[in-house]
């Protein structure tokens, strides 16, 4: 699967990079993550992708932030639109 990032490129999808940005937004409210949940969560985020498109990093950035919320994170949620728009 190729990814669209924000300069036009595109470039291969990387799973670490969305566990990474879930790791940081509970790292950045003090709460904690086992690697489980990490996995559990991205393979929710993953599902949603659509399949007849290119996908744009801001897409998955709204899937995130969509998996988060109906996980019931809240404050992660807001941690991660937070450390987006930095």
């Amino acid at each position: 699967m190729r990814i669209s990032k924000r300069n036009k490129t595109e470039e291969g999808y990387c799973p670490d990079k969305i566990k990474g940005a879930i790791s940081k937004a509970f790292d950045s409210v003090s709460s904690e993550i086992s690697e489980e949940e990490l996995q559990r969560l991205l393979l929710q985020v993953e599902r949603k992708f659509p399949k007849e498109h290119l996908l744009a990093v801001e897409e998955i950035q709204d899937l995130v932030e969509q998996t988060l919320m109906e996980e019931k994170y809240y404050k992660e949620m807001f941690a991660e639109l937070k450390l987006v728009c930095l």
